[in-house]
């Protein structure tokens, strides 16, 4: 009888740190979640920067200085008489 109960005790202890919702799992998920939180931020703020870009080009007139930085990292445009550096690996 002490057996079976000492083999059943230590069978609920063992799932509960090691099994499916045990206490390592519920570590991995806080710092799954906090991971997930960090890329929610960064993606928040990303977001924030597409929504005034699209905010600058959409006003009546596009605000220049906004179509040009877009021509330049976009198309690869280039004013005249700026010099171009290219570096090779």
């Amino acid at each position: 009888m002490l057996l079976g109960s000492l083999l059943a005790t230590s069978y609920f202890v063992s799932h509960a740190v090691f099994g499916t919702h045990g206490l390592l799992a519920k570590g991995r998920l806080l710092e799954r979640s906090d991971q997930i939180e960090r890329e929610v931020a960064l993606l928040e703020a990303v977001r924030t920067r597409l929504r005034q870009d699209v905010a600058a080009l959409s006003s009546e007139p596009p605000q220049p200085d906004i179509v040009e930085e877009s021509a330049r990292a976009l198309l690869g445009f280039v004013r005249h008489g700026d010099r171009i550096v290219i570096r090779r690996k």
